[in-house]
């Protein structure tokens, strides 16, 4: 099953020039621009289960943002602003003047910056168990962990520690299959990943402060297990945010889009499509149990 996934996805990928940065993508579909952004360490492959399904509705693009993936590594000070400056860069070669973001971990935090400092270049926003910032919430026992798993995965890249880190991600460690692996076993094995990861800057945006004075219709999307930012401290940002929703899912850890793809994917459906009457009545909590 994953490997005809991956086979299926992989015919969708492209590469854009962002601003002098070699910058690789996965594309499908027509419509409104939609483009999903991974988390720290991470590459277009955590969109496998999503990519089609949302493309058959939406011009779909799930990007290596900056230094990630098989996109360029330049010599820079990797932050979120250098992430959300090739975000920018990344709309404007594709001709994208206003996207959708879907942001999973990190990929929320550069999210909600570009959202709160570009206002006019985004529509509607999804923060998937992310855009919360762990150094500004307070719970960074799964931050920790994540850091020294990172450590072993860049500093002795093999298949163990590459799975051992990646399965952090999941609920349910069985579900990341070898294929996953083996791609980010690859990317990882590349010196210049370790430089990128173990030279970001910590520095806080203060992104808490940002997320209830988006002009953008808000998503969030959360998980009862996720190891980093509870859901209860997600729930307690969604409720600053008048007209914003709140999904939470069961039997999942950091990687919702992946354990839970077709709750994720028709959230994701109903929420870019739905009218802005329907986001301003519509600020229930749901659950998906099984």
């Amino acid at each position: 099953m994953a490997t005809n996934e991956l086979a299926t996805f992989s015919q969708y990928e492209r590469y854009y020039n962002a601003g002098g940065v070699r910058t690789r993508c996965f594309e499908k579909g027509e419509g409104e621009p939609v483009i999903l952004l991974h988390g720290a360490g991470g590459h277009a492959e955590t969109w496998v289960r999503n990519l089609i399904p949302l493309g058959e509705k939406f011009r779909v693009l799930a990007i290596d943002y900056l230094g990630h993936g098989f996109t360029d590594k330049p010599k820079i000070t990797y932050n979120l602003p250098a992430f959300s400056r090739h975000l920018l860069d990344f709309m404007d070669a594709a001709g994208i003047e206003k996207a959708h973001l879907v942001g999973e971990s990190q990929g929320g935090q550069i999210s909600v910056l570009t959202a709160s400092e570009h206002p006019e270049r985004v529509n509607r926003l999804a923060l998937v168990v992310g855009g919360i910032p762990s150094n500004e919430h307070g719970h960074t026992a799964g931050l920790t962990q994540l850091q020294e798993l990172t450590r072993e995965a860049t500093g002795a890249p093999t298949k163990e520690t590459i799975r051992k880190r990646m399965e952090w991600l999941f609920h349910d460690p069985k579900a990341l299959p070898d294929e996953l692996v083996d791609i980010r076993l690859k990317i990882y094995s590349n010196p210049a990943m370790q430089e990128v990861l173990q030279g970001r800057d910590r520095k806080i945006y203060h992104l808490i402060d940002k997320i209830p004075k988006l002009q953008a219709p808000l998503l969030f999307f959360w998980t009862t297990h996720n190891p980093t930012c509870p859901w209860p401290v997600a729930f307690k940002v969604h409720r600053s945010v008048p007209g914003s929703r709140f999904v939470l899912v069961d039997k999942s850890g950091h990687w919702p889009q992946y354990e839970r793809d077709v709750e994720f994917n028709r959230t994701l459906l109903e929420f870019l499509g739905g009218s802005q009457d329907d986001l301003l009545i519509d600020t229930y909590r749901k659950l998906y149990w099984q």
